[in-house]
């Protein structure tokens, strides 16, 4: 498990077309597993790997820790990756499975990648603007130092 990160959300968002919420309510998963982290760089790269659901999981607020609360019902500590098919996840209110992907949840297409990368090269070419600006105001200036310099001797 990790962290999200930037790139999650915004992968997160290009896949389902929903931004993660409610990152500020304690009851909220704070972790990606790697697993899904490798998927959704992998398909943003255009590579044929997906994530196995169309629809995430819709996690809410537990109105009983009793019968409702999800990690108090799934016990996941010393499970194996090759034991994960044994376990069994609740459906409940404040935990909604995830659905796969089907005909009518087909792969989503990264349409975003120009965007992102777009948002990533907006300081590049910040800079570049003003080193452009900046070469402009020496070049512009320059020849006039130079001239005053000139019309001094």
């Amino acid at each position: 498990m990790q962290n999200i990160t930037e790139f999650v959300n915004r992968a997160y968002h290009a896949y389902f077309k929903v931004k993660l919420g409610d990152q500020d309510k304690s009851w909220a998963p704070h972790k990606v597993c790697k697993s899904c982290v490798e998927l959704l760089r992998s398909w943003s790269k255009g590579k044929e790997k997906h994530l196995p659901f169309g629809i995430p999981m819709i996690w809410r607020e537990s109105k009983s820790h009793f019968d409702d609360w999800y990690f108090c019902m799934v016990n996941v500590m010393g499970c194996k990756k090759s034991d994960r098919h044994l376990l069994n996840y609740p459906n409940l209110e404040s935990a909604i499975r995830p659905v796969p992907h089907c005909s009518d949840l087909p792969v989503p297409i990264f349409t975003e990648f120009l965007g992102l990368m777009m948002m990533k090269m907006v300081p590049i070419l910040q800079k570049s603007m003003i080193m452009t600006v900046n070469m402009m105001l020496i070049f512009e200036v320059l020849p006039r130092s130079l001239l005053s310099l000139t019309k001094r001797n």
